[in-house]
């Protein structure tokens, strides 16, 4: 059986819960971090440490005993974990070497310096496992594997429903605020109904707006799909590159 190790996100939520049950129970879904100075040193040393540290956790003890009692043998796919202190940490669990990463987002989302990229991939190769994209210069450029993107057919939540909203936004800030709030200012004065719902970046001020509705945490994928039925337009703010 694929063991699949996910990350916590809505939409990798949505994906996954559309497979089959048998191997819905493969899915294993890696904790978040802890914050603070102190886990994040010890973080530190025990990914980079050939061996485990006595009495340390660095995740739940529940998710570390699962990832031990998967089979020697049995392949399994990381989905959308890029950070390499988390990785080092799974690979020092796992009892299976049959292991691919697939990096959800091009290298140049998460380092955004050139020379740190090349080491990123340097190290993300270094852990033995066999690494996938959907970006084709990515694949080009560093020598990853290249595959289709992935995505759910959700052709079963399309209605036809009462239009509520003439333009229709939802997404992580990604330093788009500022972008996102001039044009909901210019939409508000052309009296175009707007619903421009913002995931806020943690430990960041944000001006006060009536234009953008500040999410603290993500909604489930249904409620936006739902969303998505009401709106006439919607809105995609692109990443640079």
């Amino acid at each position: 059986m694929m063991h699949i190790i996910a990350n916590q996100f809505t939409l990798t939520e949505f994906l996954l819960d559309s497979l089959p049950p048998a191997q819905r129970a493969g899915v294993l879904t890696h904790p978040k971090r802890i914050k603070g100075m102190a886990y994040s040193l010890l973080n530190t040393l025990d990914a980079w440490c050939p061996f485990l540290l006595p009495g340390f956790r660095p995740f739940p003890q529940t998710y570390l005993q699962a990832l031990a009692a998967i089979p020697p043998d049995a392949p399994v796919l990381i989905f959308g974990i890029e950070n390499i202190k988390d990785l080092r940490i799974i690979r020092k669990y796992l009892p299976t070497r049959h292991v691919a990463v697939f990096t959800w987002n091009p290298v140049i989302d998460y380092q955004q310096n050139y020379k740190v990229r090349r080491l990123h991939i340097q190290q993300l190769k270094g852990l033995g496992f066999h690494v996938f994209t959907f970006d084709p210069e990515d694949a080009r450029q560093y020598g990853l594997t290249l595959t289709k993107q992935v995505y759910r057919y959700v052709d079963t939540y399309r209605q036809a429903l009462p239009e509520k909203w003439d333009i229709y936004f939802l997404g992580q800030d990604k330093n788009r605020f500022p972008a996102l709030r001039k044009l909901g200012e210019q939409w508000h004065s052309l009296g175009l109904r707007t619903s421009l719902r913002m995931l806020r970046e943690p430990g960041r001020s944000y001006p006060s707006t009536a234009v953008i509705e500040g999410l603290p945490q993500s909604i489930d994928y249904p409620t936006n799909i739902d969303t998505i039925n009401r709106s006439r337009c919607l809105l995609e703010i692109t990443q640079a590159n």
